[in-house]
């Protein structure tokens, strides 16, 4: 990606017809400076890190089912979702776990077992087991050594160090 103003001029020119033939808004597009030409008749928008948004993705992005959580403890219901403080505002959001925090906002801290907010994730570290707590059923991924007898069922059991005789 080129950063000469050219560059910039030809990228604002590009999100400026794709905007207006799509009937979209104009900040509902990142603007990337580009240094090779988009067709935006074949939907191609603007790449970003290899990514090429289709006119179909601009138009329906994805819905973040957290988004909808207005406080932090709606937010925190949903395992999938962090909550996000502003430093800007004041105003904290609900992100789906995936979301890279801006330079202003401070997000929930996911280290660890907690970091994989999905059963595939979870599975997949062998540091880690999948539960579900036994009176709310609320899923969590906890560190393998941590003994949760009693309070959840995991899919996976710790495992014993062997008897040295």
């Amino acid at each position: 990606m080129k950063g000469s103003s050219a560059s910039l001029t030809q990228a604002r020119a590009l999100r400026k017809s794709f905007c207006s033939q799509f009937n979209v808004g104009e900040t509902d597009i990142p603007l990337i400076a580009v240094d090779t030409k988009v067709n935006v008749e074949e939907g191609h928008v603007f790449v970003a890190e290899n990514n090429a948004l289709t006119v179909e993705e601009v138009r329906n992005p994805p819905v973040d089912a957290c988004a909808a959580n207005g406080n932090v403890y709606q937010c925190h219901y949903n395992y999938e979702c962090v909550w996000c403080d502003s430093a800007v505002g004041g105003n904290g959001q609900c992100h789906n776990f995936t979301h890279a925090a801006t330079k202003d906002e401070k997000c929930d801290a996911l280290v660890g077992c907690d970091a994989h907010r999905q059963q595939g994730l979870c599975d997949t570290d062998h540091k880690c087991k999948w539960c579900h707590t036994i009176t709310q059923g609320w899923p969590s991924c906890q560190d393998i050594s941590v003994d949760m007898n009693g309070s959840a069922t995991c899919d996976h059991i710790a495992a014993k160090a062997p008897i040295v005789v």
